[in-house]
């Protein structure tokens, strides 16, 4: 294997940091706080990943996004942090859990920002530059907390694509209790339609097997059917 390459000097001394149980093959800052990886994706050549990172101490407060990217998943460059909360802005308490995704063309990240110490989100757009370095963030706000008495609270936007349709996804709680995905439509990234709750706890499956009261950072992973062999067959059989 391979040992952590980079032209970064905070990410180069991961590879000789005389800890041995220091992370060695996995890029990350030098300093301050850092959690889930968001935005994982590969444009224009390049792999991207953004982190949850708060650079100005190690607690878990008004997140930004760090920003890395490798052409290889070897060789790491440290960029800049990519969003930032705004003062008076829709982030101005975090820019948290989010994903990113090419528009047209245009690199775009949505994220869960937060207004206020409170904890409601609303999903905040932002686009960047060819090369995901430079981002405008001008408080675009895509979906707000939905007009829904029974949903307490919503975060972790996720976007996916389903029969050439674009749709997103958001974790969320209810008042009764359960845990929640939401289903949004989007033809247009600036502009997300509610559609209504897509699933709860309600279902035996879904509480059996991720129990909460709120869901955060869903995904949705499309599986390729198999053939299940009777069980004493062979291969081939």
């Amino acid at each position: 294997m391979t040992d952590l390459i980079s032209s970064a000097p905070a990410l180069a001394a991961a590879a000789t940091h005389p800890d041995p149980a220091f992370p060695r093959f996995h890029p990350r800052p030098a300093h301050g706080w850092i959690n889930d990886p968001n935005g994982v994706s590969y444009i224009n050549g390049r792999y991207h990943v953004f982190f949850q990172f708060n650079p100005e101490s190690a607690r878990h407060h008004r997140i930004q996004w760090g920003h890395v990217s490798s052409p290889d998943l070897v060789h790491w460059d440290e960029h800049p942090v990519a969003l930032r909360p705004q003062d008076g802005g829709p982030d101005e308490f975090g820019c948290w859990t989010g994903v990113v995704t090419d528009d047209g063309g245009v690199p775009t990240a949505a994220y869960s920002g937060v207004r206020g110490d409170g904890g409601h989100s609303q999903v905040v757009i932002s686009r960047g530059s060819a090369d995901l370095v430079s981002w405008e963030q001008d408080g675009h706000i895509a979906a707000s907390m939905p007009d829904d008495g029974l949903v307490t609270a919503v975060r972790d936007p996720f976007i996916f694509h389903f029969n050439g349709k674009r749709y997103a996804m958001q974790g969320a709680g209810l008042a009764n209790g359960h845990a929640a995905l939401l289903l949004y439509t989007v033809e247009d990234m600036s502009d997300w339609k509610y559609q209504g709750i897509w699933l709860t706890t309600e279902n035996p499956v879904a509480a059996a097997q991720t129990p909460a009261e709120i869901w955060e950072c869903p995904q949705l992973v499309v599986c390729r059917p198999t053939r299940r062999r009777p069980t004493g067959t062979t291969p081939g059989s």
